[in-house]
């Protein structure tokens, strides 16, 4: 059973085509952006961003220990924030 499992070769690119097409996607996948990459784009420390992530005040998307950001959510996410401080 195992056996079966195991391949002996790394799929070639027209099998790995045959299983998964771009074009069978119905949306196209967020571009994300790392944690130093956002700090510098809005001039704030990473290690505040790692926080208010880690405190789930920002939205992120974590896979094991990389923490990715999506550029269109955090820009909605600090336009709702922007509307709470000017109150």
């Amino acid at each position: 059973m195992i056996g079966s499992l195991i391949h002996d070769r790394a799929p070639a690119p027209s099998d790995i085509g045959a299983t998964f097409k771009r074009e069978n996607m119905s949306e196209t996948l967020p571009y994300l952006v790392s944690a130093e990459y956002l700090a510098a784009q809005l001039s704030i420390s990473y290690r505040s961003i790692l926080r208010w992530a880690k405190e789930r005040k920002m939205p992120h998307y974590r896979f094991g220990k990389l923490v990715r950001f999506d550029p269109e959510e955090v820009r909605e996410w600090l336009r709702q924030k922007e509307g709470k401080c000017a109150n």
